[in-house]
């Protein structure tokens, strides 16, 4: 029996912190014994040996524990980054022995971070700075406040969309998160989450002027695509504070009162309560230029290429079971989604079904 203890020790002691982590997550049960990590470079150049220990860990703890690691290329800043850098990366990735399960990119989810920006705004979390980057940079001192750190939310509001225009000049504007300029950690001072960038994008074009900070985008990013071990090399440690501010904070910013209401409408469709439950899958199928790229919208757009054939007939079908439930799953992956197809679907009047 000592024999048998001396020897679980000694396998225990083997294991990094990283997997010790994982493995205690696995025996409580967390994520239903799921384990995703990703690797998320930015295409800004090429891999060096410090991405090589990175995709070791986060390659390698998806391979031992039978889980998958994801590639997302953290595009956000469009004036550094090329295709280039792309093909180089999957090529070094290849090289060094690794499969990846799916390539994403932050710039798939554009959209619903410009959205959370929003959000952040009108709750009073974000602001428009127009100060120099000198006059805000706070490297080792608690700062001071900015002047515009009280403006009007409805200022703000005009001022973020103003970034985001062909005519907004370099510089002269940023959002900032309200956060604490009094932290002993400098990344909790009011981080810039949005910078104005003129520079076509290389998927995008020219369709954004403003874009997401890399430590804005990366936890929605995680959270997008299901991500359960954000495994970062001890260089972000500082950063990681943020990371899960934002994540705590700016998702439940989605529970409005609207959008509970919108999530009980589609609860009774699938339910049966409301009869509108085809004309909604048959709005949400036109609307599926709305999806993106994270697993469960992955998930749906593939059930709904099983309707290009014909759109089921009756709730009771497999498929839109399967679809109702991912919807209601995870309801924060499909808000463009639920948003275009409610609105075709209001065009139908409701009827209640008689109790069974």
């Amino acid at each position: 029996m000592a024999v048998t203890e001396e020897k679980l020790n000694e396998e225990k002691k083997s294991l990094s912190f990283v997997e010790q982590f994982v493995e205690e997550d696995l025996a409580a049960g967390k994520n239903g014994g799921r384990i995703q990590t990703r690797f998320p470079p930015e295409p800004n150049g090429y891999l060096h040996i410090g991405h090589a220990k990175a995709i070791c860990m986060d390659f390698g703890v998806a391979e031992k524990y039978n889980g998958v690691c994801n590639l997302r290329f953290d595009d956000t800043n469009p004036s550094k980054e090329n295709n280039e850098y792309v093909e180089n990366i999957l090529h070094d990735i290849s090289w060094l022995g690794f499969k990846w399960g799916n390539i994403y990119y932050a710039s798939d989810y554009f959209e619903r971070l410009w959205e959370f920006a929003v959000w952040m705004i009108k709750q009073g979390k974000a602001y428009v700075d127009e100060q120099t980057s000198e006059q805000i940079a706070t490297p080792t001192t608690p700062g001071t406040a900015s002047p515009y750190r009280d403006r009007p939310v409805e200022e703000s509001l005009a001022l973020f969309e103003q970034m985001n225009t062909p005519g907004a000049v370099e510089g002269s504007m940023v959002l900032r998160a309200k956060l604490d300029m009094a932290n002993a950690n400098m990344h909790f001072r009011d981080p810039i989450i949005y910078r104005i960038i003129q520079t076509p994008h290389h998927r995008t074009g020219t369709k954004w002027h403003t874009y997401p900070m890399y430590d804005f985008a990366h936890g929605q990013s995680d959270y997008f695509e299901g991500v359960t071990h954000s495994i970062c090399t001890l260089e972000f440690e500082d950063q990681r504070a943020f990371y899960n501010w934002a994540l705590e904070r700016i998702i439940p910013l989605l529970r409005t009162p609207q959008y509970e209401e919108a999530l009980k409408v589609i609860r009774a469709m699938a339910d049966g309560e409301d009869n509108r439950a085809m004309a909604f899958v048959k709005a949400a199928f036109e609307s599926r230029a709305k999806l993106g790229g994270s697993l469960p919208e992955e998930a749906v757009a593939r059930l709904m290429q099983a309707w290009e054939n014909g759109l089921p007939e009756t709730i009771k079908d497999e498929t839109v079971t399967q679809f109702f439930a991912t919807l209601l799953c995870f309801p924060e992956n499909f808000t463009p989604l639920m948003q275009a197809a409610l609105r075709r679907t209001a065009e139908t009047p409701s009827t209640p079904q008689p109790a069974l």
